[in-house]
């Protein structure tokens, strides 16, 4: 099964490093990768901010991603250029990031239980009708004070709160960028 709505995009890591900090991450708050596609966002996210847990979820078998020892030298080497990180050698690259309960699930993000987050994220880029209507549903079931950052899209509901929305650096050009707050 493919639908056209599941395509791979990839963020920018020091404009979604940006991006995220305008929903302002508190330590303790935990962050959620809807459609983590390789896990670029959701290492970005672990690495710079103090989350509690930061989970990313992905239905897709080809683009399921978890951070493995393979992968984090290369994603460590890219949050290097983009922070300026001094890895000492020998080090565990997971041992640099601020988040250290990184985690990845192979599931649909619409059946899978993310109500607990203080941060989420989705490149709703290529999210169709249906798709934005089973998010939004999700994301009314959020807490209070929960922030939502999605990237295309806009979502409308007089539950959310439009807190920032401005153009970012996205993979090969710009792409709008909207954080709510769950009121």
């Amino acid at each position: 099964m493919f639908n056209g709505s599941l395509t791979y995009g990839e963020v920018d890591m020091a404009a979604f490093k940006e991006l995220l900090s305008q929903a302002d991450p508190k330590e303790g708050d935990v962050f959620y990768d809807i459609g983590s596609g390789t896990g670029k966002a959701l290492m970005t996210a672990a690495a710079f901010f103090p989350f509690s847990k930061a989970v990313g979820i992905e239905i897709l078998e080809v683009c399921f991603f978890f951070p493995s020892l393979a992968y984090l030298p290369y994603a460590v080497k890219d949050l290097h250029e983009a922070a300026s990180v001094v890895i000492e050698k020998g080090q565990s690259a997971l041992e640099l990031f601020a988040c250290k309960n990184v985690s990845a699930v192979l599931h649909d993000s619409f059946k899978y239980d993310w109500t607990d987050g203080d941060v989420v994220f989705a490149a709703a880029t290529c999210f169709d009708d249906e798709m934005m209507a089973q998010y939004l549903d999700k994301v009314l079931k959020l807490k209070s004070g929960a922030r939502i950052v999605s990237l295309t899209r806009a979502l409308t509901h007089p539950e959310l709160r439009l807190a920032h929305n401005r153009r970012y650096k996205y993979a090969k050009g710009a792409i709008n960028a909207f954080v709510y707050v769950r009121l």
